[in-house]
């Protein structure tokens, strides 16, 4: 009775004595913030099994997210919030993703790809062009405007509008880059607003034609 006793005894001490499971990941991690440079972005490791410390991998991507590059400049293994940095080329433009993993593990988990990083500022016009204000469009006559805007802008729009002396009206429809000229042009000039959105507000561009018969 004795001698079992103490197999019994033995058993238990070397069932309870194997290595604790590694962590599991049960819900992604994800980035939250702006995602406008100087504004803090942070990275929420998600759910994982147990109670593990987390080590976290920065990287910046390309916008297409195919390129994408450790950034230890952003913040170490420890950096669960960044600052993203401001000049253009540097993290405006670029996307952020992060890896996290626990206790030290050799497998990362991934968050999303973050949406794009603008400027702090308003955006600024480099370029506008593609329009003749010396030469009238005819009717039919595809007009293919473009306007670069500095900042990364978070959006861009396009209105596409008849003028007269004093004001002017939206075309309906007309919100993309290109228009092609119509019958109802004649006698109005033509002009198309673009207006691009960033971290620090947004700001307009313009040009103008009147089309002829």
């Amino acid at each position: 009775m004795i001698r079992g006793a103490a197999v019994s005894l033995l058993t238990l001490v070397v069932v309870g004595s194997g290595a604790a499971a590694s962590p599991r990941n049960l819900t992604p991690p994800k980035l939250y913030g702006e995602f406008v440079a100087g504004r803090p972005v942070t990275v929420d490791p998600g759910r994982w099994t147990g109670t593990p410390t987390f080590q976290y991998l920065w990287e910046r991507c390309t916008t297409d997210g195919s390129i994408c590059k450790l950034a230890s400049d952003l913040g170490d293994e420890h950096a669960t919030t960044v600052h993203p940095h401001g000049q253009q080329g540097y993290d405006v433009g670029v996307r952020l993703k992060v890896g996290v993993t626990a206790d030290h593990a050799v497998t990362f988990v991934w968050t999303a790809l973050s949406p794009v990083i603008t400027a702090a500022a308003r955006p600024q016009l480099q370029t506008k062009g593609g329009i003749d204000p010396y030469t009238p469009p005819r009717i039919g006559m595809l007009l293919q405007p473009y306007f670069n805007w500095a900042g990364a802008p978070r959006s861009v729009t396009y209105r596409w509008q008849r003028c007269g002396v004093t004001r002017c009206v939206d075309i309906p429809g007309a919100t993309k880059l290109d228009y092609r000229v119509r019958a109802a042009d004649i006698g109005s000039r033509l002009r198309i607003v673009s207006t691009a959105a960033a971290g620090g507000g947004s700001a307009s561009a313009s040009e103008t034609t009147k089309p002829g018969r």
